[in-house]
């Protein structure tokens, strides 16, 4: 059984050669097909040249059933030297994804011979065409977006979870040594400092600026540094002030000399765990 794609009316243009062979071809565009979205077929023909026009009918095609539906868009027709070359572009969308073999396609035509003509016009039910061009079927794998796209989600879920997992990784290889390097070092400036405290807490003021500049002498061992030097030059001073002149030190003062020093033991350490990271 056929039916018809498309009506068109009679195409005619004058050949001057008997060339009959004919070459047929297909495209589909574009080349992934999707469920539910439209694509072309376009289908090629080139046929010798005849002295007399050609008149075509409209196409045919074997019934592909209801999943698949088909719309002419249009024909289009030049001719070379020896042969007239034809294309026509019909439009189909399946709703449905699967592996479908659409056709073959048939396309009737006649020539008009001054006899032929004879018989149009007599005759109003038209003249039967005699001759085809065969085209052959056209194989469409119309696949399921939904599925392409879960594919793709899975890829970049996959990508992002690889990257997740080597950046952890990579924080724990360093993460160990930098635990190492506080307990080695921070853990006995923040000892000292526990100490300083506690002298304050006793009302120990010499004793307080006593263990503080232990701890900044203590930093001044691995390198000097101006705000170092300037602390251990006011504490000095301060101690002497209050060991042998008997000076009294406000608590704001005193709040001041904890933060500074307690804050140039992280900036230390802070420059060390630096170092040893660029050295690796």
């Amino acid at each position: 059984m056929y039916v018809s794609v498309f009506s068109i009316g009679l195409v005619l243009f004058y050949l001057t050669d008997n060339e009959y062979i004919n070459q047929t071809s297909f495209k589909v565009e574009p080349s992934r097909v999707y469920a539910g979205y439209p694509f072309r077929i376009a289908l090629f023909a080139s046929i010798g040249k005849d002295k007399y026009p050609y008149c075509f009918y409209p196409i045919k095609i074997d019934e592909v059933g209801n999943t698949i539906s088909l719309n002419f868009r249009e024909i289009t027709t030049y001719e070379s030297e020896n042969r007239t070359n034809i294309e026509i572009s019909i439009e189909a969308i399946s709703e449905a994804p699967g592996a479908y073999e659409i056709g073959p396609f048939r396309l009737p035509y006649l020539i008009l011979s001054p006899d032929i003509e004879k018989e149009l016009i007599s005759q109003n039910t038209g003249v039967i065409p005699t001759s085809y061009i065969e085209f052959p079927k056209v194989s469409v794998d119309v696949r399921d977006w939904r599925k392409t796209c879960l594919i793709w989600v899975g890829i970049i879920t996959s990508f992002l979870f690889l990257l997740l997992l080597g950046t952890i990784l990579l924080g724990r290889r360093f993460l160990p040594r930098k635990a190492d390097s506080l307990s080695e070092s921070s853990i006995e400036f923040y000892e000292i400092l526990h100490s300083a405290r506690g002298y304050r807490l006793d009302g120990n003021i010499y004793g307080f600026l006593k263990t503080l500049l232990t701890v900044v002498q203590k930093l001044s061992k691995d390198g000097d540094s101006p705000e170092i030097k300037n602390m251990i030059d006011r504490l000095e001073a301060t101690i002497s002030e209050v060991g042998y002149k008997g000076k009294t030190i406000s608590e704001s003062e005193l709040d001041w000399y904890w933060k500074e020093v307690e804050k140039l033991v992280r900036s230390k350490e802070s420059n060390k765990v630096r170092s040893k990271t660029q050295n690796q």
